[in-house]
């Protein structure tokens, strides 16, 4: 029995460390996904309330059903996560593929124990990044700015992260700069998201040391 757990034990290391170098390359990048593949384990389905698909280099994410706010997808291996550095840059280029929805959004979502920040570029060029206390059920707007963005061209994304705080821009354009509560080696998991009614185009998504 003790030989047959050491096995399991060796497997499922030996396992996270192959997803974790295929999800980075050398140098400066803890994540460098650019969907070619799947092997950190996007979630990838369809149900009657999303559809999620890697194809072509693109991870598409399609939020059918009415009754949620949002769908969002992450990935099974966490691992690029663990032990980030002080300083930081995600970054993502996503495109909005269709709506039925005048407010629609999309973006990233970071998520602690209790906390969460969603980083949110609405159709109409408004940038909202917002936290939410899973604890007290309060959302608190931390920025807000309105940019010109055309629906049919990707947004780039940028989060710069120093420590516990941070600053945003969009397609090269600043929108503010606010402070985490929690400490960004703590984050549990991050997500990228379509609202209700939507469907979107994540041609990549990076972490890179700063």
């Amino acid at each position: 029995m003790k030989k047959e757990k050491s096995f399991y034990i060796i497997i499922t290391i030996l396992t996270l460390t192959y997803f974790y170098s295929c999800s980075t390359n050398k140098g400066n990048f803890i994540l460098n996904e650019e969907f070619n593949n799947n092997k950190i384990g996007w979630v990838e389905e369809q149900t009657e309330f999303h559809y999620l698909e890697i194809k072509d280099g693109e991870y598409l994410i399609h939020s059918i059903d009415t009754s949620n706010a949002r769908s969002s997808a992450g990935t099974v291996y966490g691992g690029y996560l663990y032990g980030l550095p002080s300083k930081y840059q995600i970054i993502t280029s996503i495109k909005q593929k269709e709506t039925k929805n005048e407010n629609t959004h999309f973006g990233i979502i970071l998520q602690s124990s209790t906390l969460e920040y969603k980083f949110a570029v609405y159709a109409d060029g408004v940038i909202i990044v917002s936290e939410y206390d899973y604890n007290s059920k309060i959302r608190k707007i931390l920025i807000s700015k309105k940019i010109n963005l055309s629906p049919t061209e990707p947004a780039e994304i940028s989060i710069n992260i120093d420590d516990m705080y941070f600053m945003v821009t969009v397609n090269d354009l600043t929108i503010g700069s606010s402070r985490f509560k929690t400490k960004t080696s703590s984050w549990n998991d991050l997500r990228l998201y379509a609202s209700s009614e939507s469907a979107i185009l994540v041609d990549y998504i990076r972490i890179r040391k700063k």
